[in-house]
């Protein structure tokens, strides 16, 4: 019987090997033998009984065919964390199974984003060989997961038992351009420590450690790449709360305090982005709100005062122009290479009769460009086209369109259209913009050859 136990171990231990498959075999076999005289009182027909026999077989092979090829799948609609560390011995996959996997879950399942996850820990022989990217790449195509978490842990004696655990990390995010991954890619294996070591008598502290810096680098790439693909909404339930985690550490290495620093910021960009979502829906309560935590967040968010002006100044909302002139100080603070805010500026000064700085603006506009300022103009021009409708009197607002038209979208029929309505509606407080508009309309007429 001890024999038996003894072989059966050994099947346990190296299942994958072909040696376990044809152990099986015997085993079956043997079993087989040694209860047929057994199994022929109840089953007559020895026919029978051999079919019995021959089914264990074909069960078994199988069995161990699934056990050996069988690569789990991520979830559709899941975030897929793939973990495969390579264990040596069989203490060691015991160990990362009960102190590293079970912590790393723990930390995932009591957070609110947990049923977006699906952590898939791959079995220790699909592991053995994972120690180059093209390799991890080869498997993903089966396994179709997000982050991969690859490597080895050891058990050496040096100075006492120690475990040594090595890992990578790998990156696989298809919406996104293959820039951005890349750079996903880097700051992800940036984050996770290159080795670890700990005595024996830490195993269970030195497990939970790894699997808290594993959680903590999974959390914050998921985030970002959620943000990236334009779903701020689970970008932040990612983000959110995530600088508690780091305070479980007395000291954090430079790279993750980087990351530690950089969180504030990334909830700022995320809240934006779902305020100007509720923007675009008409939901000023939801806009409001989320306004507000983007700018709580970070104080010093460009967008988030640029976003804070419209609210300010619609009439629906805040209807205070005089505040949203200040939040567009506020953003103009905080701008780098770029100049929607004088956009919003001229638009104010336009809005309000102050035509000398609006002027002034409109002559800063003509020698300034940036990227995407085409999607800038667009909706500057929207924008103002929407008001007038319901402030047909704003006449100085068609001298805004005709410059816009003139000179940045070089739609000359529709500057002319523009400024020709302006100065059939403008009146005397407006003869600084007249005299502006009648040079304008002269240049259209020479350059559209009209009499």
């Amino acid at each position: 019987m001890e024999n038996y136990e003894k072989y059966i171990k050994y099947i346990e231990l190296n299942l994958h090997k072909v040696t376990a498959f044809f152990g099986g075999i015997v085993l079956i076999l043997l079993l087989s033998v040694s209860t047929d005289y057994l199994l022929e009182k109840l089953i007559f027909n020895p026919e029978y009984r051999f079919l019995i026999y021959g089914i264990l077989l074909l069960l078994w092979i199988g069995y161990w065919l699934f056990y050996k090829y069988r690569l789990p799948r991520n979830k559709k609609g899941k975030v897929g964390i793939v973990i495969a560390i390579h264990a040596e011995t069989n203490h060691e996959q015991i160990r990362l199974k009960n102190d590293f996997i079970s912590k790393l879950k723990e930390n995932i399942n009591k957070e609110t984003f947990g049923g977006t996850v699906n952590i898939i820990v791959l079995k220790n022989h699909f592991s053995e060989d994972l120690n180059e990217i093209n390799k991890v790449l080869t498997m993903h195509k089966k396994v179709k997961g997000h982050f991969y978490v690859y490597g080895q842990v050891k058990r050496r004696y040096e100075g006492g038992k120690k475990y040594f655990l090595k890992l990578d990390g790998l990156v696989v995010h298809s919406p996104i351009s293959i820039q951005t991954s890349n750079e996903l890619k880097r700051e992800f294996i940036n984050i996770l420590p290159k080795q670890i070591s700990f005595l024996e008598t830490f195993e269970f502290s030195g497990f939970e450690f790894t699997a808290d810096i594993v959680y903590i680098a999974a959390r914050y790439i998921t985030g970002i790449a959620a943000y990236l693909s334009g779903d701020p909404f689970l970008a932040h339930e990612f983000h959110n709360n995530l600088q508690k985690e780091f305070e479980r550490f007395k000291q954090l290495p430079p790279n993750l305090q980087i990351i530690k620093n950089r969180i504030p910021f990334l909830l700022s960009d995320e809240e934006l982005l779902i305020a100007r979502m509720y923007y675009f829906k008409n939901d000023i309560d939801n806009l409001k709100l989320w306004l507000g935590k983007s700018l709580s967040s970070n104080p010093n968010n460009y967008g988030g005062w640029l976003l804070k002006a419209i609210v300010d100044f619609l009439p629906s909302m805040g209807n205070n122009p005089i505040a949203a002139l200040e939040s567009i100080k506020k953003a103009q603070r905080y701008v780098r290479f770029t100049h929607e805010w004088r956009y919003s500026r001229a638009f104010l000064y336009f809005w309000l009769g102050n035509y000398t700085e609006a002027i002034r603006d409109c002559k800063n506009l003509k020698n300034k460009s940036y990227m995407g300022e085409e999607i800038t103009v667009e909706e500057v021009e929207d924008f103002t086209l929407k008001l007038l409708k319901d402030h047909p009197q704003k006449v100085q607002l068609y001298f805004w369109l005709g410059f816009i038209n003139l000179i940045k979208k070089k739609n000359l029929p529709l500057a002319y259209e523009y400024f020709n309505k302006f100065e059939e509606k403008a009146d005397q407080t407006m003869n600084l913009l007249k005299e502006k508009s009648n040079v304008y309309l002269s240049q259209i007429k020479i350059e559209m050859k009209l009499k």
